[in-house]
């Protein structure tokens, strides 16, 4: 019987059939008898009974408008009646009972043991053992019953009452399952079979003939075991019901199958007004035209509600409801008699930087009038209404930097989007303008604007459009000179172009569009003998930076000149100093300090500094003694090698014969080492950098046979013994003070050092550290055990330029205030030579180039006291150096001279190497190559290696 059943807002009709019941188990045997005689076998397993099929729910569906209920009729009675606010869905379920599974089968009785025979003795014979009787079988198992059929389901409805249809979800009327199959029963075990008695012996004595009789009552046979019982065969399952039909029927309209749904989409509208692609902000408009179709295959019921929803930007300004009469069949589209009528957003601010352009949008929701339910479909694809002005602005572009004498050119482009002409030729033209102002940074007294025809225009300045013709676009281009310089230099003037159209209704002229761009104003630069620090700035370097480098510089005795490179169309070293009849040999001994931070270039692009000066740094390092300092994310390695060098060619061979196989790579590396070590132990002040190409090829001589390997390219590097490129990451500047400032220092020329230290403003602490770690590296570089060529005295003091130059202060020219510091420099390079032998060059029997370094150092220091003529004792002085490196060993005191603050840079103090040519031509591209180098001493090392306070160099890479 069909059952109704609501919970809160959900009906459940339920003809749902019942389960089945399962077979009962079968018996097991049991040692009882029946007529036949023992009952030792399973009984069989009872089959399941089948499962109840579903009702058949036959219902007719009617809305009585009158008391917006839902009445639920069958077999013409009503049978439920539902208020359609109490009701939201629908379920049926008519499935098909389960059939019951079917019994296992009963377990067979174990067999029955056999006896065990009696054992022999001297006086009796031994009995057999009987067998063990048979188990029996286990019964079979039942079959499992058949499942019901599920009950077909027939739902009519007039057209009218078509949106109750939409109230059913859930519908299910499946079969049901089959009862599972029964399993046999298991067979009794067989009974154990009886054992035979056991033979007896003995000894029996004859006294006649004094002997002894083995003797023996023999064991009997066992009996055998009984068969276990067979295991009761499976049952059959039970077969699935058939599920039923479901149907519903529109008078009229034919039978359909499945449950009911319906989907609608927007087929086409129209836009009342005079520009189809463009809505002005405030403007009335109209839809019109609209056509709604049903894009499945059953028909919609009637009077459809068509909600409308506007955004924010959107104000209705008719009903937001439109009704759908009449039911639209399948796939068929309805025009909607009454239009939409709205009005966009009234312009509120302009927009920054960007076209005033927006999409409004309207979002249809489509339901039903009594059971209110949500068609889908429409609300996937709202309308969209473009909003915006018709005349916009492009992106505009300017240079980002200028001088007195270096106007900033600008451009910006103005297009007439529509099919209709503007401007104020024409009285019924609307107005199209354009503002120029300066927003902040310097007065408008201070700044200019040059026109195409016309210059000196004062700011704010307004551009009138006469005529602007459909689809046309007009530039408004000039440049901005500033006639007056700001307080500070590196000042950033904010400009903004405002666009101005003339509203069609109340005739005001309002800025629809700003664009704002900046201008830094900068000094142009001019070469200056006395600035030993030149500063390399772009647009993105603010004040700040530059007032900190300028502190860095005072601090060195200094000053520095700063070149603004956005201001440059074309930018390298030769522009920098070959200029005002300067060249670059007037530059030398100069640190260049590059801020390479990403800025705005030519044609607005993202550009470096060092993207146009990669190439001019070595060259300005090796040829003209110009140091570089890059603040950025940089490796140093591309800016060492000599990739522009002509390199020293030398072609490899050996002799070739039996013994020896030339195809070998390591005989080239070999030569290339050796060639390395030859000349490092004659120019011990420079770097080499060896290419090879292994490319074996045996070739017959005269006296023997020749094995040419391969091709050495020989280039030369940077300087031993001088600090002349450094690289940092562009880090957090204010943490970094010591360190730039000890960085720069060492970059300093050694005169300039010299000179900048008795400067009364200088840092006599940088600068002195820098002094002694110059003439430490100086040292080192000239006292390698390698080095043997010779140790006279006279040739290495020509080398020790540097300790020369120290000595040659003469005491009575050094300022007052500069003196007794001066005097304690001197004591600690004392201190320092001092120090710097190992154990095993001062024990040694012959003279070492070390020792003999020590010792012409040592003597010159004493004369130079001699002449000097210092009034006071200076072993005070001495006491406290002494105090202050006394507890550091041979290889930390050389740390932390020359390096005395933790420094974490990377610069061109990097070992000899000898490199893949391969490896070599890929170091440009693939900035991970692998390289393979070579120290002096023989250590392998690799240029991208993190090493620190190398105890051949100044400061090794990072």
């Amino acid at each position: 019987m069909v059952q109704f059943t609501k919970t809160n807002t959900t009906l459940t009709i339920d003809g749902n059939g019942s389960a089945g019941r399962d077979g009962s188990y079968g018996v097991s045997g049991s040692n009882s008898y029946t007529y036949h005689g023992r009952n030792i076998h399973g009984g069989p397993g009872g089959n399941g009974t089948p499962g109840e099929n579903g009702e058949n729910i036959q219902i007719r569906l009617h809305i009585n408008h009158q008391t917006d209920k839902l009445e639920i009729i069958s077999a013409n009675q009503v049978d439920e009646t539902f208020y359609f606010r109490d009701l939201k869905k629908i379920n049926i379920e008519s499935n098909g009972g389960n059939g019951g599974s079917g019994g296992n089968g009963g377990q067979g009785i174990n067999g029955i043991n056999g006896t065990d025979g009696n054992n022999a003795t001297q006086w009796t014979r031994s009995s057999a053992g009987t067998s063990g009787t048979d188990g029996g079988n286990g019964g079979s198992g039942g079959s499992g019953g058949p499942g019901g059929n599920g009950g077909d389901i027939d739902i009519t409805a007039d057209i009218e009452d078509l949106e109750a249809l939409l109230l059913f979800g859930s519908v299910t009327n499946h079969g049901g399952d089959g009862g599972k199959k029964g399993y046999g029963g298991e067979g009794g075990s067989g009974g154990r079979a009886g054992q035979g008695g056991q033979a007896y012996y003995w000894v029996d004595h004859n006294f006649h003939t004094n002997t002894h009789i083995q003797c023996m009552n023999p064991g009997s046979v066992s009996g055998s075991a009984g068969r276990n019982g067979d295991q009761g065969s499976q049952g059959n399952s039970g077969e699935n019901g058939r599920a039923g039909s479901y149907n519903f029927s529109i008078q009229g309209l034919g039978q359909f199958h499945g449950n009911y749904h319906i989907a609608l989409a927007l087929d086409t509208y129209n836009i009342s007004t005079s520009n189809k692609d463009l809505i002005e902000p405030g403007q009335i408009i109209q839809l019109q035209n609209i056509t709604i179709k049903n894009t499945e295959t059953m028909p919609t019921p009637p009077n459809i509600e068509i909600e409308i929803h506007p955004d924010s930007n959107v104000k209705l300004l008719s009903e937001n409801k439109i009704i759908i009469k009449s039911s639209i069949p399948a796939c068929s589209s309805v025009k909607l008699d009454t239009p939409v009528t709205l009005q966009v957003a009234n312009f509120a601010t302009q927009a920054l930087d960007n076209n005033y352009r927006f999409d409004a949008q309207l979002h249809l929701e489509a339901r039903t009038s009594h059971v209110n339910q949500s068609i889908p479909g429409l609300s996937k694809n709202p309308i969209k209404l473009p909003v915006g002005f018709p005349i916009k602005t492009s992106t505009l572009s300017s240079d980002q930097s200028a001088s007195l004498n270096q106007p900033a050119a600008f451009a910006i482009k103005v297009c007439n989007d529509t099919g209709r002409q503007f401007g104020a030729a024409r009285k019924d033209d609307r107005l199209v303008s354009l503002v120029l102002k300066l927003d902040s940074g310097m007065s408008n007294k201070d700044v200019v604007l040059n026109t195409e025809g016309e210059n000196h225009l004062t700011l704010p300045h307004i551009v009138n459009f006469n005529s602007l013709s459909a689809n046309e676009i007009k530039t408004f281009a000039g440049t901005l000179q500033f006639i007056n310089p700001p307080i500070n230099n590196d000042t950033e003037a904010k400009f903004s172009i405002d666009l101005q159209l003339e509203d069609p209704i109340t005739h005001v002229v309002q800025a629809i569009e700003r664009r704002n761009f900046a201008i830094q104003f900068t000094e142009e630069y001019k070469f200056n003998p006395d600035a030993d620090i030149i500063l390399l700035t772009n647009s993105k370097a603010d004040v700040n930076t530059v007032r900190y480098w300028k502190r860095i510089a005072n601090s060195l005795g200094t000053k520095i000149a700063i070149w603004n490179t956005s201001l440059e169309s074309e930018l390298s070293y030769a522009n920098l100093f070959v200029r005002d009849g300067k060249s670059l040999q007037d530059a030398e001994g100069k640190v260049v300090v590059v801020l390479d931070n990403n800025f705005i270039g030519e044609q607005n692009t993202n550009t470096k500094i060092s993207n146009s000066i990669a190439n001019d740094i070595f060259i300005a390092a090796k040829e003209h003694n110009i140091a570089t300092y890059l603040i950025g994310d940089h490796r140093v390695e591309p800016f060492v090698i000599p990739i522009q060098q002509r390199p020293e060619v030398i072609k490899c061979s050996t002799p070739h014969n039996k013994f020896f196989t030339c195809n070998k790579k390591n005989k080239l590396e070999t030569m290339a080492e050796n060639y390395i070590k030859d000349r490092s132990l004659k120019n011990p002040e420079k770097t080499y950098i060896t290419t090879y190409q292994f490319t074996p090829h045996e070739k017959s001589a005269a006296f023997a046979d020749l094995c040419e390997l391969g091709v050495l390219d020989i280039y030369e590097g940077l300087p031993r013994n001088k600090l002349l490129i450094a690289t940092r990451k562009d880090s957090n500047h204010w943490d970094l003070k010591q360190h730039d400032l000890f960085v720069t220092a060492k970059l300093l020329s050694f005169s300039r050092k010299i000179q900048n230290y008795f400067n009364p403003k200088s840092d006599t602490s940088v600068l002195g550290a820098s002094i002694l770690s110059d003439l430490c590296n100086e040292f080192m570089t000239y006292s390698l055990d390698e080095w043997k060529t010779n140790t006279n005295e006279e040739k290495l003091r020509s080398k020790l330029t540097l300790m020369k130059e120290f000595l040659a202060v003469h005491y009575s020219e050094i300022p007052h205030a500069k003196k007794k510091n001066w005097v304690k420099l001197v004591l600690e390079y004392k201190y320092i030579l001092e120090h710097l032998l190992t154990l095993k060059q001062k024990l040694s029997f012959n003279a070492t180039v070390p020792a003999v370094i020590n010792h012409i150092g040592l003597a010159a220091i004493k004369v130079w006291f001699k002449e000097a003529k210092v009034g006071e004792d200076t072993s005070a002085l001495y006491k406290q150096i002494k105090s202050k490196w006394g507890h550091l060993d041979r290889k930390h005191l050389l740390q932390t001279v020359l390096a005395p603050i933790p420094l974490e840079i990377k610069s061109n103090f990097t070992a000899d190497k000898f490199i893949d040519k391969d490896d070599f031509d890929n170091t440009y591209v693939k900035p991970r190559a692998e390289m393979k180098g070579f120290s002096l001493f023989k250590k392998q090392v690799s240029p991208t290696k993190q090493i620190q306070y190398h105890r051949d160099h100044c400061i090794f890479t990072k």
